[in-house]
């Protein structure tokens, strides 16, 4: 059907779980509606205006899981506020987007999913080049009553799970193929995937991997599983003097002192929990702030430079190459864009 500029296509049957959607619109407003309907209540604001603005989502519901495909055809900056309800994945299946959980940064891209807990604001940047998004809202009493089984006690709050999901992790990866397809016959209305009866089980596969898959403060406990105890408290702390201390001139001899480790012990952790190195880790959140200025300053010739040197970068051409490698656009493309 359509409902002014919006068309919405669903398709129902007995025994079938909520029916799919599909909306295109060129309404800002109207984007917003259905954006807070199927996801999270937000602010919408257009970072290019050169191009005319449309969305398109595509969405559908198993039990307490929302699976959605969301593109936009320019750059917006998305802002909601406590999820409060809900667990947030967001994995760009083309392009990259840059996202932030309260004062953590992360950038999602093919290989790295993202996860906001429901406990921070989250914000969603990106749209400059052709990016395509699935999004998984999963409901927080689901995600937090299958750990409670899984660990054997109640939970001390909201879980927090690492900024991002290496997607080229073994776990991981299966988690992420068997969510592929699910999204994948969740295109046919007649699907096994739709029957309720299936529901609880397709949907407790999906939470219970993405509990094995990731990385979080009930890691530790989870029967069964490989994790590391001292190695994943000490990157936690060395993840949190990073974030505390990124506009500073920090070393990784700094770092693994604050996390009471040799610097040793300390790349071995990053690799096996994060699947980076700390070095990288502080340069992937050097360049979103970087990033993040670059988009709320004005444009000028020593601006680059300035900002890039702000944030750790000394080498103006060297912070440019991998700029363009990260966002998919130059530093300078960014801010003639913006303004």
């Amino acid at each position: 059907m359509i409902v002014g500029d919006i068309e919405v296509a669903g398709t129902t049957g007995s025994g079938i779980q909520a029916p799919s959607l599909l909306v295109q619109t060129g309404v800002v407003d109207e984007a917003l509606f259905v954006g807070g309907q199927v996801y999270h209540p937000h602010t919408l604001r257009l970072l290019d205006r050169s191009r005319p603005f449309s969305m398109k989502l595509q969405a559908a519901a198993v039990g307490p899981i929302t699976f959605g495909w969301l593109e936009y055809s320019s750059e917006v900056h998305i802002e909601t506020r406590e999820l409060g309800t809900a667990y947030q994945i967001n994995v760009p299946v083309i392009g990259s987007l840059a996202m932030t959980f309260g004062d953590r940064a992360a950038i999602g891209n093919p290989r790295r999913a993202v996860i906001h807990g429901p406990n921070r604001p989250t914000t969603v940047r990106g749209w400059s080049q052709p990016t395509r998004m699935l999004g998984l809202k999963i409901e927080r009493t689901a995600v937090e009553q299958e750990l409670t089984a899984i660990i054997g006690r109640d939970l001390d709050g909201p879980i927090t799970f690492a900024d991002a999901l290496d997607l080229d992790d073994t776990v991981a990866r299966e988690w992420w193929m068997l969510v592929q397809l699910l999204v994948h016959r969740l295109r046919y209305p007649d699907s096994l995937a739709r029957h309720d009866i299936m529901a609880e089980s397709i949907t407790q596969g999906v939470i219970r991997g993405l509990l094995l898959a990731a990385q979080h403060d009930y890691s530790d406990e989870i029967p069964g599983t490989d994790r590391v105890t001292a190695e994943s408290r000490a990157v936690r702390r060395a993840v949190d003097f990073i974030r505390e201390n990124v506009a500073l001139p920090i070393t990784l001899a700094q770092i693994a002192a604050y996390a009471n480790v040799g610097v040793r012990s300390l790349q071995l952790g990053f690799q096996q929990v994060m699947r980076t190195t700390p070095t990288t880790y502080l340069r992937d959140v050097r360049m979103q702030r970087a990033r993040e200025e670059l988009l709320e300053s004005q444009p000028g010739d020593n601006q680059i430079a300035e900002i890039a040197a702000k944030w750790g970068f000394a080498h103006p051409g060297r912070f440019a190459v991998n700029y363009a490698s990260t966002f998919g656009e130059h530093p300078s493309e960014t801010l003639r864009r913006v303004h």
